[in-house]
């Protein structure tokens, strides 16, 4: 069973920005992250919507989270957006790709992170990914990718490009 909830309408909305919308047959991959901070979704939420030079989305913010889905350090699952947004996640990758982020801030290429991925978040990870594999044709095992594949090599660290690396080839 997995462990999710909804807050698309509960988390904090820019105040004028809007994702571009997409048709669900669209959709053909899946993208992981991790946060490369501690914070929990919420916070990040605030991060992402707010304005200014160091928000790496925008400096005018982003519209939302910017994944499809967050999971927490407990292993609970965050829906943070409607699977027909297109967010922000991975340049090049957003209309297809579907956005998972784990909160943590683990060790990747260039990366000294402070912690590892919770037994919660990979059983947590691996019953989303699962689903949604199993909801969308186009979605085949070999298409879940971590950030890492499109050319930020920390994201999602190296624990969780392994479960990626086994998922892909069970």
């Amino acid at each position: 069973m997995l462990n999710i909830t909804n807050r698309i309408e509960k988390l904090e909305w820019h105040p004028y920005r809007t994702w571009e919308k997409r048709s669900l047959d669209e959709v053909s991959s899946i993208v992981i992250h991790q946060a490369l901070s501690n914070a929990d979704v919420e916070s990040i939420n605030k991060y992402h919507i707010m304005p200014g030079q160091n928000n790496h989305l925008s400096t005018y913010g982003a519209p939302h989270f910017a994944y499809h889905y967050g999971i927490e350090r407990d292993g609970l699952i965050i829906t943070a957006n409607m699977l027909e947004d297109i967010t922000w996640h991975t340049r090049s990758q957003n209309r297809e790709g579907i956005g998972i982020m784990l909160v943590g801030d683990f060790s990747g290429e260039g990366h000294t992170g402070n912690n590892s991925p919770t037994f919660s978040q990979f059983l947590s990870l691996e019953k989303l990914v699962d689903m949604l594999v199993s909801i969308f044709s186009n979605i085949k095992r070999t298409n879940v990718f971590g950030h890492a594949d499109f050319g930020k090599p920390a994201c999602p660290g190296y624990e969780i490009m392994e479960f990626i690396k086994d998922y892909r080839y069970e």
